[in-house]
């Protein structure tokens, strides 16, 4: 009970074989009803015998205590009645809970802590936790098909941002684990491939983490760097996994960049909190502070933005207003840019969480200085060449042509391609095949601007 004081802390209960993420408050409700049936689970147990055979019990199992009426058996359901049976164990958990696998006498379990995911192994037996350890720095972790439930063996998937998907079986007393899969991509040496975590300092001296993507082979002082912002309203873990299509640029001597700005979910929720609501424009000033530092500490010469998705490309359009020169190349793909019309229309709590309500006026002032439609000021000299894909969905193509036009429109010189694309029917692969062909023409074939 001391334990569940802090109402911040999330904790896993582990009831019947079905685990659950609760809060202190909902516990402490259940704490009190199981008091009510324990006299009732008792009798229950001495009636089966066995601890085992609650997962084959039937509803008329129920009728024999003679504590329900007919209707009130009838109604309940196998989770309700197999959780007055067994034991509650509290296991108390650091982070977000993701997901849980349950044995007969282990339970997995995955966390998200600081943005990294961390699996841990629960001993029903010793009633003790350890983590699975892992030797990347960025990866991503899923679970693999576990269908066996008297099993010592876990299953489950891991990528890098260098390594396809491989599956993994761990034995959960021996702690001891190998890879029994790994995704076939047919001419790929991953050993000429490698990740390096970097940090760069933000202009209040934050350090901001970025995560390198790179062939050794082809790395030079002049390969570009391509950095690729992903969307903070989504939980996706793209800078975390394997993406095969990305071959085909380090392989040209491209490197890729993964900022983990604040406000974006890669590294938690206290850090995206630092870069949300009336704090958005820290967001956009840490990408433009990175971009920067890429250039100051020589690791490129040449700086691209790649951004897909409502929220990164607000980001990256804002990016690109305060410093119209900064980056060579900018792809932008099924974005918004007029932030204050598209949360008019639908706003969303999702939306809310990210740039705060638009009916708050502090909130609404906020967003009218960082909104990329109505802050061109600075734009007429822009030297950026900007692709624009829409991906056909009448919201995206409304706002992506409305972006173009008044961009044409207030850049005066001719220093700057701005080329639309708008994609209709046609597959996610054949839009990624656009974009990326769209950066290698322009990076080694374009004619060197003024």
């Amino acid at each position: 009970p001391k334990q569940i004081e802090n109402g911040e802390t999330r904790y896993l209960i582990q009831s019947s074989l079905q685990g659950r993420d609760i809060s202190p408050e909902i516990w402490e409700k259940e704490r009190a009803a199981a008091k009510a049936q324990t006299e009732t689970a008792n009798q229950t147990k001495k009636l089966l015998g066995a601890h085992e055979t609650t997962k084959t019990l039937t509803l008329k199992d129920v009728e024999v205590l003679g504590t329900q009426t007919e209707n009130e058996t009838n109604d309940m359901s196998m989770e309700k009645f197999n959780s007055i049976l067994d034991d509650v164990i509290l296991v108390e958990t650091e982070g977000r809970l993701l997901n849980t696998e349950v044995f007969k006498h282990y339970m997995a379990f995955t966390e998200e802590i600081n943005g990294k995911e961390e699996v841990h192994i629960y001993n029903m037996r010793t009633m003790k936790t350890h983590t699975v350890a892992q030797n990347e720095e960025k990866y991503f972790i899923d679970r693999a098909p576990n269908l066996t439930f008297d099993a010592s063996n876990f299953y489950y998937s891991f990528s890098t941002p260098h390594i396809p998907d491989r599956t993994f079986r761990y034995n959960m007393g021996l702690r001891k684990q190998e890879a029994v899969y790994m995704e076939q991509c047919p001419g790929l040496d991953i050993t000429r491939y490698t990740t390096e975590a970097v940090t760069l300092p933000a202009r209040d001296g934050t350090a901001i983490p970025v995560t390198l993507f790179y062939n050794k082979s082809e790395f030079t002082e002049k390969s570009p760097v391509i950095l690729s912002l992903s969307d903070a309203l989504s939980d996706a873990k793209e800078t975390q996994k394997f993406n095969h299509e990305l071959v085909s640029l380090l392989d040209r001597g491209f490197i890729m960049a993964y900022p983990h700005i604040r406000g974006s979910r890669d590294c938690g929720e206290q850090w995206f909190t630092l870069g949300a609501r009336e704090r958005k424009p820290t967001q956009i000033n840490d990408l433009v502070d990175v971009a920067k530092e890429v250039l100051n500490c020589e690791i490129s010469k040449t700086v691209c933005l790649l951004a897909s998705g409502p929220s990164a490309c607000v980001t990256a359009a804002a990016a690109l207003n305060s410093e119209p020169a900064l980056f060579h190349t900018m792809c932008l793909s099924d974005g918004v840019y007029s932030l204050l019309e598209y949360l008019e229309k639908d706003e969303t709590d999702t939306t809310k969480k990210e740039f705060g309500p638009i009916s708050d006026k502090e909130f609404f002032d906020t967003m009218r200085v960082y909104d990329p439609y109505w802050n061109m000021a600075g734009i007429k000299d822009l030297n950026t060449d900007v692709l624009i894909l829409a991906d056909g969905k009448e919201e995206s193509v409304y706002q992506s042509r409305k972006f173009v036009a008044k961009l044409r429109d207030n850049v005066q010189n001719d220093n700057a391609f701005i080329v639309y694309h708008e994609t209709v029917d046609e597959p996610e692969h054949e839009n990624s095949c656009f974009k990326y062909s769209y950066l290698i023409n322009n990076i080694f074939n374009r004619v060197q601007k003024d």
